[in-house]
């Protein structure tokens, strides 16, 4: 009997006809299954865990290629769902790119170059430059979203908004911006303009390049406010005002491992934040280096530990407490500490101002320009202790070059002493265990001062 054949009592004629439609409308079925799965927008979950863009493309493919790619980063980020990645190929983009939907925690939607670097480059938007800090080249505002390996330029406005928790930003260059480089919506400070916003949560900031952002002034290149964040390995160079800004209500978070050098503010700043963690940073060439203040009312500055930092060559202060004596905010910066830090040819090693402040510096080394230690804070409870202040560039392995490791004959060798952990609110202990190149601190009978421990 023949495939589709089957016969009856009365010569198996119908029967025969029966399965022969049978077996067209199973076929018809088929194809209309798999056009379903295969037509632009649909089914893409199961057979793809990627969209693809390329300056080539268009928006009428499906995207499940490089051949079939899309034409814009929108268009794809309208289909991706969680766990899918929007593959963009090397070329420029004219266009803002704003996220659609959310991803899920082990299942971000990612937003990556490939096949060279991807650029976002805002110079054909009509936007009116400098008029709204909240207006993003590229605009992450769903949770679990990745952006990784793009370079984002000529925003008239900010270059990458922050408006959810769960938000990577990594490998990223983000240059020639207006006003912030990176920047979080400002509508998710607690207190913004009288209303509680609800603070973003968990925002990492890695290995990107933050350049000449800022240049409308009166923002700066990384602003962030978030609760729990990390700020690491990133390089921001030759902004106009304020490298890296930690302010406004911003906690439980760490700045770590960044160069910044070049701006015409504060390398790393620190307003209105708690519990926050500045180590192993290399700040030189601003204005001033690491700065800690309290210039809002609404915001207590409390519990920042700057350590393990090399802060050199900045025109004014290495390190500083500060507050606006004419206009102060929270008065007095609490529980900051000050340690291990090397400092090296600013005007001063340590700046204090401003009234209230509780400080301690602890076992910094460094030679300055003029006064090592300038206090004229009033009202305030300033601890120093074991501290080397040298009169000239000495001890060092080759300060012209700007290797500040220390010699055996060193004045700091030995000359610290053990720094207290330092504990937040939450119950979490953090030690001053190593040196800015991760080498043990207690590798000789006493701690050395200064960021980096001989031997």
């Amino acid at each position: 009997m023949r495939s589709g054949e089957l016969m009856d009592l009365n010569g198996g004629r119908t029967r025969r006809a029966a399965g022969l439609l049978l077996l067209m409308l199973a076929v018809l079925a088929g194809a209309v299954g798999v056009y379903e799965l295969t037509r632009p927008g649909r089914g893409r979950e199961a057979q793809s865990n990627g969209f693809y863009v390329s300056t080539r493309g268009s928006d009428t493919d499906d995207g499940a290629s490089p051949e079939r790619a899309l034409r814009t980063v929108s268009e794809a980020l309208g289909r991706a769902r969680p766990g899918e990645t929007v593959f963009v190929e090397g070329g420029t983009y004219y266009e803002q790119v704003v996220t659609r939907r959310a991803g899920r925690k082990g299942a971000e939607i990612t937003i990556r170059s490939f096949n060279g670097t991807a650029v976002i480059d805002g110079s054909r938007l009509q936007w009116r430059a400098g008029a709204e800090q909240n207006q993003g080249l590229v605009e992450l505002r769903h949770p679990f979203v990745r952006l990784a390996g793009l370079r984002i330029v000529n925003s008239q406005n900010t270059g990458v908004l922050l408006d959810a928790d769960d938000l990577t930003v990594e490998g990223c260059e983000i240059a020639e911006t207006r006003l912030h480089g990176i920047s979080t919506d400002t509508d998710r400070q607690t207190n913004y303009r009288g209303r509680g916003g609800t603070m973003i949560r968990r925002v990492v900031l890695r290995d990107n390049v933050v350049a000449r952002a800022a240049l409308a002034g009166n923002s700066q290149a990384v602003s962030l406010i978030a609760d729990g964040f990390l700020v690491s390995g990133n390089t921001v160079r030759d902004n106009a005002t304020e490298g890296i800004d930690i302010w406004l209500g911003a906690r439980y978070g760490e700045v770590t491992g960044n160069t910044v050098h070049g701006n015409g503010a504060a390398g790393i700043y620190v307003d209105g934040a708690s519990f926050v963690r500045i180590h192993r940073n290399l700040v030189y060439g601003n204005r001033s280096g690491v700065g800690v203040s309290s210039e809002d009312a609404s915001y207590s500055t409390q519990h920042v530990w700057v350590y393990n930092n090399v802060v050199y060559d900045n025109r004014e202060a290495g390190l500083f407490l500060w507050d606006d004596v004419a206009r102060p905010g929270r008065p007095g910066p609490q529980n900051v500490v000050l340690a291990h830090n090397t400092l090296a040819g600013n005007r001063h090693s340590v700046y204090l101002s401003g009234r209230g402040n509780s400080v301690e510096v602890l076992n910094n080394l460094g030679y300055s320009d003029n006064m090592s230690v300038y206090d004229e804070s009033v009202r305030s409870s300033t601890v120093e202790r074991n501290n080397v202040w040298l009169p000239s560039a000495r001890g060092f392995v080759s300060a012209p070059r700007k290797d500040f490791r220390l010699t055996s004959n060193s004045p700091a060798v030995d000359k610290g002493r053990p720094v207290a952990p330092f504990r937040d609110e939450r119950g979490e202990t953090f030690a001053v265990g190593v040196d800015f190149d991760g080498r043990p601190r207690d590798a000789g009978r006493a701690p050395d001062a200064g960021a980096f421990e001989y031997g």
